[in-house]
């Protein structure tokens, strides 16, 4: 029980530590030269916003678990590549990560689900930002399907996995994290002390 005490409190205080500082991920992470060449043929050029942007704010208040289904019925997203993909980020954000995927999948090809991921991924960064992994766990998750590598995902995926006591995916995600995140702050250590807490918890299984 102590123990179980010990790794509730260091996620409590870890929790306060990711405010701190936020990795820099590089402009080729999150989206293709091509696909933005793709999207701006959509631009709303009298307000500089995308079409699919305009539709996401016009619908982001229903983006939650009772009214998404209903609102995207009755106010349908754009049929373009950005218009699915921020349809996908809508159920993402609304905790129907089913539903999000199933958009992804009907993408044409490989790179524009990867491009969807980034849209559902700068949606779901400030919940996370936030701290508030648990809602942000399961839609980094969904990322990490198409954009293996974004190191961001994997430690908010880590951190929630920890948090709800799944400790094998925690495991792997936070260590894949730190093989390519090598900056020595705030990030790395806290991976670094919940893989700690971990190994002590297996170690006192057996």
């Amino acid at each position: 029980m102590r123990l179980l005490y010990k790794l509730g409190f260091t996620y409590l205080g870890l929790c306060t530590l990711i405010l701190a500082a936020r990795p820099f991920i590089p402009e080729t992470q999150t989206r293709s030269n091509y696909t933005k060449q793709e999207i701006s043929s959509h631009r709303d050029n009298s307000r500089n916003i995308s079409r699919g942007e305009k539709w996401f704010n016009s619908i982001k208040p229903q983006c939650n678990s009772v009214e998404v289904t209903t609102a995207i019925l009755s106010n349908p997203h754009p049929n373009t590549i950005e218009g699915r993909a921020y349809a996908a980020g809508c159920y993402a954000l609304a905790g129907k990560i089913d539903e999000a995927r199933e958009l992804i999948e009907k993408l044409p090809c490989y790179r524009h689900k990867e491009y969807a991921a980034s849209v559902i991924f700068n949606l779901a960064s400030p919940i996370a930002d936030a701290g508030d992994e648990e809602s942000a766990g399961p839609i980094m998750n969904l990322v990490l399907e198409y954009q293996p590598n974004n190191y961001i995902a994997l430690y908010h995926a880590g951190m929630f996995e920890y948090l709800i006591g799944s400790y094998y995916e925690a495991e792997i995600n936070l260590e894949r994290f730190l093989r390519i995140y090598s900056n020595n702050d705030g990030w790395r250590n806290n991976a670094l002390t919940v893989l700690e807490d971990i190994e002590a918890f297996n170690q006192q299984r057996f």
